[in-house]
């Protein structure tokens, strides 16, 4: 419910995200039950949306947890310009190198091992339990490979919409060897 009313908020604000197509011209937000991602392609813009943050918040009574509060600066490397930097309240906001949303671990250089390398050892782990289950219960080739599809490679292609096909290798290991002991 408020975060529909601050996304409208920031609309009529005039508040700007990033482009994405046709269809999404302005990306400012990632929102998900009580979390908020906000995106921005400036400096100004991004801390314009934190401005009326703050005044959405005095206006509903909320407050902002400040020591959760990170940016992440999406950049090919280097420092970052003394100009980039973004406050709430008068207290500096940290910026961070990596940032874990919803499961997803995003680096300032959008690179996707980190993440890819966390649903690996996820998925094995799921994998141990698989293959513990597909012994005790003795189970055949079939049931075995509906296991392995419903219990690991849910974790395997998590967030697959966004890494893409980048690191196939990496996951295949995994699928690999659930093939070689099956």
């Amino acid at each position: 419910m408020y975060l529909n009313q601050f996304v409208e908020l920031l609309e009529k604000c005039e508040c700007k995200g990033i482009y994405i197509d046709e269809r999404t011209p302005n990306l400012m937000q990632l929102l998900f039950a009580d979390a908020m991602a906000n995106i921005s392609d400036t400096v100004g813009q991004l801390q314009k949306q934190i401005d009326v943050l703050n005044t959405f918040c005095k206006d509903y009574g909320m407050k902002v947890n400040t020591s959760k509060t990170k940016v992440l600066v999406f950049k090919r490397g280097g420092k970052l310009k003394s100009y980039e930097s973004w406050s709430y309240q008068g207290e500096k906001l940290e910026v961070v190198n990596e940032y874990k949303y919803r499961g997803l671990c995003f680096t300032s250089s959008l690179s996707w091992y980190k993440s890819i390398n966390s649903l690996c050892l996820s998925a094995n782990k799921a994998l141990f339990i698989v293959w513990k289950f597909i012994h005790k219960y003795n189970l055949d080739q079939a049931k075995s490979l509906y296991l392995f599809d419903h219990m690991v490679v849910p974790i395997l292609t998590y967030g697959a919409e966004i890494w893409g096909y980048q690191l196939y290798k990496t996951i295949e290991t995994v699928q690999n060897k659930f093939c070689k002991k099956l």
